[in-house]
């Protein structure tokens, strides 16, 4: 039961935040009673801060299994597993939204430090990913790590934003592929990409 709890729990505040969820509610979306929700939690900010040390934990767990891959395996491609660490960047994005990731600092702040530990975890194994990836040829020396990273995760939460989420011309799923398409792959097809080189070159040497 108290698993069933929070799973609802968590949909709602990470979809709709904290000040969203009522607990008569969550009672009645579950067929439960009240009482029932507070003999396992004595509030919604305790039911909040179980909710987030669950998130924290399989964010963990999704990251070793990764990770773990990644720099233990001397034979791990960095082009055949990209979707796999593209999915997990996804799904991690998916859960701390903007409206979360508010909360926590508002009804949980004293578990910021587990979640800024991981994702600096996150940012420090997503670079040596991009380092391996340099080095077996597949990313561009020309290319910095430190501001791929940041282009990456701004460009996932711009897409989460609840205005943005909201008037998407499409599902969150095709966004976010259109996203980790044109991100390693560029908008240009390869014409585009000679008569850009082409134009680089002219002004190049006209300075």
């Amino acid at each position: 039961m108290k698993e069933r709890i929070q799973n609802k729990a968590q949909e709602i505040f990470i979809a709709e935040g904290f000040a969203r969820l009522n607990m008569d509610e969550l009672a009645r979306d579950l067929r439960i009673s009240k009482k029932t929700i507070y003999e396992h939690f004595s509030s919604k900010k305790e039911l909040f801060r179980e909710v987030v040390v669950s998130v924290n934990q399989m964010k963990f767990e999704r990251m070793k299994t990764v990770i773990n891959k990644m720099t233990k395996d001397n034979k791990f491609s960095i082009i055949e597993n990209l979707p796999k660490v593209w999915e997990m960047i996804k799904d991690i994005s998916m859960i701390y939204t903007p409206v979360f990731t508010s909360d926590i600092e508002k009804y949980a702040y004293e578990l910021q430090d587990d979640c800024r530990y991981q994702d600096s975890m996150l940012k420090e194994h997503l670079e040596k990913a991009f380092v391996l990836g340099k080095e077996q040829g597949f990313i561009k020396d020309s290319i910095n790590d430190e501001i791929f990273g940041i282009i990456l995760t701004s460009s996932i939460h711009s897409i989460l934003a609840p205005g943005v989420l909201t008037n998407l011309p499409c599902t969150l799923d095709e966004a976010l592929r259109i996203l980790y398409e044109t991100l390693h792959t560029g908008i240009l097809t390869e014409k585009g990409r000679k008569d850009y080189r082409k134009l680089i070159l002219s002004n190049n040497s006209n300075k």
